[in-house]
């Protein structure tokens, strides 16, 4: 499973994150000695024994160059790292389950265009046609099971099993978006393309991905979890750093076949990588369908499909996956020009195996790298010819909302505005013209755009904010909104109660989440799976339901106002 902060990759960056790695080398074949002893000097200043680690292998032209490992695979017995140290791959997995779903499709035993309810009718009739292609492109619309798991009350340290993750899909009345529309990251798709495959051969997941890749590649290191209590030889231990600076091992209970729940070790991933070269197994028409880029409706190239991400670094076409979850980062890259391939398993996020395999790449690299243009901040004509006529920084300021359920909150910081989005936190943006501000860390290009009219509105990533009223009476009969709550698709009910003058949602086992207004009828609890509570007025402007909102892949959880038990 991806984290929420994960942002596929369509390019590289070009620094490094304070990686601190700690130095066990395991030194296998290579192809020049300075390679290896620059990929040991980015870690060897660090040789303990008391902090989690990294394993990595490099491949070039259908064999494995380099694998190492570096510091601790288990701090509890003290087991040192090395390449063949078994990892959780999280949303690595999601490769696997893309070649198995176009391997099925190359066959004719289906369709990528085909209904997903012609295989799993128990999926609600959303009006619109979810295919099994908007499942492996991101675009479908269903939640990610996260947040439903979340909302619901589970906690992470609970047992997540597959039959849960797949009654959220089943009892989902409505879709984050309409189908094709836009990409958003949903890990429970590849749950149901799991299903699907189940069902189309009549054999277990973890059976089929054995017999049609694990087997074939000789990946013996490498499976299925279908049981998260199931002992698994030569592990690693995900890690996560607490607020005194020690290492906690959080629990990692999870079934989450098709999305994540695969583990193995770089040497077997290096033998996946170089499977894209050479289709020794699946075959080229699979691995073609798996790295072709989709579309949205609209005709937007998404870059998304089948469990990986296509780019270019340095003019060099790539794809890469990526993931992270209960204290493990993984990436793995692959250049088909080069036939150059990089994988990165850590079993802590405070390492990110993403920018690791930045660095590796650009010591195996460097000399076919093409010269980047310098780059700058975009300047309008009118700002390069003349001074903007600009209005004062407050007038940008304020709460801006879209919809039922999504606000932006824009602040004046000295010189610039700072934008606080639900779940994204803030971005700090500067001016660069009389209504543009070009928001700073963003590769992407993202700008705030004002539309100075009759009422101010802003544009941000393709989304039109509009300013409120902030004479409206936010705070006005807070004792209309108290009460009981409770949801049919989750089966679960929230209590909400007034309490020092403020409203507070009684959420089950976990703390009180204080609600902060944003809006007549609007709440923020600034939390990343419960974050906006809109309540809901029938005809006669009586308080009937509740809508909770948590980050934009797990939107639109509808209550209804019952009568309290109490």
């Amino acid at each position: 499973m991806a984290s929420r902060l994960f942002q596929p990759l369509f390019y590289f960056a070009s620094t490094l994150w304070g990686v601190f790695f700690m130095l066990s080398p395991v030194i296998c074949a290579q192809d020049n000695p300075s390679y290896e002893d620059r990929i040991d000097s980015l870690y060897a200043h660090l040789n303990q024994t008391t902090s989690p680690g990294i394993a990595l292998a490099v491949v070039r032209d259908g064999k494995i160059i380099l694998s190492k490992g570096y510091g601790m695979a288990d701090l509890e017995h003290g087991v040192k790292m090395t390449p063949a140290t078994v990892f959780d791959l999280a949303s690595l997995a999601k490769q696997f389950t893309g070649l198995l779903i176009c391997k099925l499709a190359t066959e004719g035993k289906i369709r990528l265009q085909d209904d997903i309810r012609a295989y799993i009718p128990e999926l609600n009739d959303f009006g619109k046609t979810i295919t099994i292609e908007h499942l492996l492109q991101h675009s479908s619309g269903i939640r990610d099971w996260y947040g439903s798991f979340y909302i619901a009350g589970g906690r992470t340290d609970d047992p997540i099993t597959f039959n849960q993750i797949l009654n959220f899909a089943y009892r989902q009345k409505s879709l984050n978006n309409a189908p094709g529309t836009k990409y958003l990251y949903s890990n429970t798709g590849y749950n149901l393309l799991a299903e699907l495959i189940q069902r189309v051969t009549g054999k277990s997941f973890r059976k089929w991905a054995n017999e049609q890749i694990f087997d074939p590649l000789d990946m013996t290191s490498t499976l299925v979890q279908d049981n998260y209590s199931e002992l698994i030889s030569n592990r690693a231990f995900g890690y996560v750093k607490g607020a005194n600076g020690s290492w906690y091992k959080p629990v990692n209970a999870l079934t989450g076949l098709g999305s994540s729940s695969v583990f193995s070790n770089v040497e077997d991933m290096a033998k996946w990588l170089i499977n894209f070269g050479s289709a020794r197994v699946a075959g080229s028409q699979a691995l073609t369908l798996m790295k072709t880029p989709g579309r949205l409706n609209d005709g937007t190239i998404n870059r998304y499909s089948s469990g990986i991400t296509s780019g270019s670094y340095h003019d060099l076409p790539m794809f890469t996956s990526a993931g992270s979850w209960a204290g493990f980062s993984t990436f793995d890259v692959f250049f088909p020009e080069q036939k150059f391939g990089v994988v990165v398993l850590t079993n802590s996020t405070f390492f990110n195996a993403q920018t690791a395999a930045i660095q590796i790449t650009d010591i195996f690299l460097a000399n076919q790298f093409k010269p980047q243009p310098q780059s700058g901040m975009a300047v309008d004509s009118e700002q390069s010819n003349k001074a903007p006529v600009a209005l004062e920084m407050d007038a940008f300021t304020g709460v801006f909302k879209q919809g039922k359920s999504n606000y932006l909150r824009i602040e004046k910081d000295g010189n610039i505005l700072t934008a606080w989005l639900p779940n994204l936190g803030k971005v700090s943006a500067v001016r660069v013209s009389a209504n543009r501000f070009r928001v700073e860390d963003e590769e992407d290009g993202s700008e705030l755009l004002f539309q100075p009219e009759k009422v101010m509105t802003v544009k941000y990533k393709g989304q039109q904010f509009t300013r409120l009223d902030t004479n409206e009476p936010v705070m006005a009969g807070l004792k209309d909104y108290a009460g009981d709550y409770y949801s049919k698709e989750l089966g679960t009910t929230y209590q909400v109660i007034v309490k020092n003058d403020k409203l507070e949602l009684v959420t089950p086992k976990r703390p009180n989440l204080q609600l902060s207004p944003v809006w007549p009828g609007g709440f923020t609890a600034q939390n990343p799976f419960i974050n906006l509570c809109s309540f809901e007025r029938d005809t006669k402007g009586i308080v009937c339901g509740l809508l909770l909102n948590g980050d934009p892949r797990s939107s639109n959880y509808r209550f209804k106002k019952i009568a309290s038990k109490a």
